[in-house]
């Protein structure tokens, strides 16, 4: 059975319920409109993009049956002008200044940008750089024992632990330990060979657990009353739960002791060498300008009696480490007045760097400069093509003027007791500036290899021109027999002096 309510109707309700429900779906696009988001690039400029070439014979397109139609208008010096239609209109065309379909097209020349633009010539580049200081506080304690032995046998050991917060990283804490062994022998004319062993470990929550271990020998020979020869070899190797094997060194020592010398006696050390066979992992950086402050505080007491020595001992430090400068200015020089910028450190220059990497003995490879110009595409009535800016010579690329500043400090007390009574306090303070620039100081290839003087240079030479990609020209000789022709090239480098020639 039907049940009817008095005064209901469904209809009307249903009615209303739709107004109300559009009423405020317009009011919601009105005030809060929602984005559309196109799945094409959007219309194009017609003028750039539908040029034809004069003289065209193909009236009807015969895979589409569109027509066209080209009719010549004017002769400028030679250089054609032409007026052209094509049919087959689409949804997101535009009509150009003649007509939707009609074009009256000159040529165009598509520049597209690769780095700096290479008309700029000492253009003002301004960078901002925004990032919170990194701010490290924590402390340590310690504590050290050592069994003096006699003059054979000595054995020690060390326990550290400590606590520590980053405002990056949060809280975290660390642990260590140590030990230390030495055996002393010693003959008839005072000659004495010492071995020794040492361990450490630390573990950081921040960076893994590192350990050293290492081993040492030396020999002591007194030749005659006052003289005495040295020799010792040392073997260290630290690793890093988390870098792997991150060092392996190898060194050893020759020198003699004189203690007749100006009665105070004198230390030469004749001879010495250590061989890395491993280095720590390196992270690149950008050529941004930091600024760091440290200082730290100890405090050591000891105490000695019946041959054994302790000691305990507690630290404190806090590091900050900050933008130099949030806003900074830049010099740009592109492609084609890359020569202007030669003798400013605070050049940008256009070029890009190839798995950029430190340079040192173990790593025989530097990151490859390579130049970025700008490609321009080009159609007109005599064809199409691209063409760049291209260089006759040879030139250096280098990176920015960076210079990093840190004030460190360090504050120290200790204090001991024993046999007597000693105490002292230290204070070290010190600023270090850490300068990255172009390689200047003995850098002999830079009169052979860097960009020519703009003051100097032959006025009939020109720095940079514009070539076609394909266009053969004709080369120097006697700069190809410079460079080897097509040969690789190689440059001397006689420890911090880069060769040239």
């Amino acid at each position: 059975m039907t049940q009817f309510i008095p005064g209901y109707d469904q209809t009307k309700c249903i009615e209303e319920g739709n107004r109300y429900f559009f009423l405020g779906l317009m009011t919601l696009e009105t005030l809060i409109p929602l984005k559309g988001l196109a799945l094409t690039s959007g219309p194009a400029q017609p003028e750039m993009t539908q040029f034809q070439p004069a003289g065209m014979s193909d009236m009807v397109d015969l895979f589409t049956g569109d027509f066209k139609y080209n009719i010549p208008l004017i002769d400028v010096g030679g250089y054609p002008l032409n007026l052209t239609y094509a049919q087959g209109i689409g949804m997101e065309d535009e009509a150009s200044w003649v007509g939707l379909g009609w074009n009256l097209n000159v040529g165009a020349i598509n520049r597209q940008l690769r780095g700096i633009p290479d008309d700029h010539d000492g253009d003002r580049v301004v960078s901002r750089h925004h990032m919170k200081p990194k701010v490290t506080i924590g402390g340590r304690v310690m504590g050290r024992v050592e069994a003096i032995g006699n003059e054979v046998l000595k054995v020690g050991g060390s326990l550290t632990a400590g606590i520590f917060y980053d405002n990056y990283t949060g809280y975290g804490a660390e642990a260590g330990y140590g030990g230390n062994a030495g055996v002393s022998l010693t003959g008839r004319n005072a000659s004495g060979l010492t071995a020794g062993l040492n361990y450490g470990a630390n573990s950081n929550t921040s960076g893994g657990v590192s350990t050293t271990r290492g081993a040492s020998l030396s020999l002591n020979n007194q030749t005659s009353k006052n003289l005495t020869s040295s020799a010792s070899l040392s073997l260290t190797q630290g690793y890093n739960t988390r870098e792997g094997i991150k060092s392996l060194t190898l060194g050893a020592s020759y020198g003699l002791s004189n203690k007749a010398v100006y009665n105070g006696g004198m230390n030469r050390e004749i001879g010495s060498a250590t061989w890395n066979f491993n280095t720590p992992v390196f992270y690149p950086d950008g050529e941004i300008a930091y600024k760091s402050k440290s200082h730290t505080f100890s405090i050591d007491v000891g105490f000695m009696a019946f041959g054994i020595q302790t000691a305990a001992g507690s630290s404190g430090y806090k590091t900050v480490r900050e933008v130099k400068e949030n806003l900074v200015q830049h010099n740009a020089y592109g492609s084609l007045h890359a020569h202007n910028g030669r003798s400013n450190p605070n050049a940008l220059m256009d070029f890009m760097r190839e798995k950029d990497n430190i340079m040192i003995p173990d790593i025989r490879h530097i990151g490859l400069p390579i130049a970025t110009p700008d490609i321009f595409s080009f159609t007109s009535q005599a064809g199409s093509g691209q063409f760049k800016v291209s260089g006759g010579g040879t030139g250096v690329f280098f990176n920015n003027q960076k210079v990093d500043v840190s004030d460190n400090s360090t504050f120290g007390t200790d204090y001991g007791a024993g046999a007597y009574f000693h105490g002292g306090t230290s204070f070290y303070d010190q600023d270090i500036k850490d300068i990255t620039t172009k390689w200047t100081k003995d850098n002999n290839f830079l009169e052979y290899g860097d960009y020519p003087d703009p003051d100097s240079a032959k006025r009939d030479e020109e720095h940079a021109y514009f070539k076609v990609m394909g266009e053969a020209t004709s080369e120097d000789p006697l700069f190809s027999t410079s460079i080897v022709n097509e040969d690789a090239v190689s440059i001397p480098i006689s420890k911090k002096t880069l060769n040239g020639g």
